[in-house]
């Protein structure tokens, strides 16, 4: 798992969570979120994260899950790596060696957005 406060960063005003679905087994949040976009049809994206404490805060160790392109192709990988991917067989893990060379922790905007509106309500 990794910590939460290594990988978090900032909320994308842009983005809204549509949706919410908690299950206490294994204190796993799943969530759908889309971005608010110029778009005529704004994309949707599940959004999944595990965590290792039942209330969700910056301590917590995390497992997360994107379906976007940002998060499959630049974070998945890496999160893979530090034992923080959800959903391993939804990837085809391969190391991003341009556009994240160094495997540098990154949440998406989809990802960091699910987490700050669960931090926000004491999910």
């Amino acid at each position: 798992m990794v910590s939460l406060s290594k990988v978090i960063k900032p909320s994308d005003p842009t983005i809204k969570v549509i949706d919410t679905h908690i299950e206490k087994y294994r204190y796993q949040i799943s969530l759908i979120s889309t971005a608010a976009t110029t778009k005529p049809s704004p994309q949707v994206y599940v959004v999944k994260i595990e965590s290792d404490t039942e209330k969700l805060n910056p301590n917590s160790k995390i497992k997360g899950y994107c379906d976007c392109h940002d998060f499959r192709y630049r974070q998945a990988y890496c999160w893979y790596v530090n034992d923080g991917l959800l959903m391993e067989p939804a990837f085809v893990l391969t190391p991003p060696e341009k556009t994240n060379p160094n495997c540098d922790m990154k949440m998406c905007k989809h990802l960091a957005t699910a987490t700050h509106f669960i931090l926000s309500r004491r999910l």
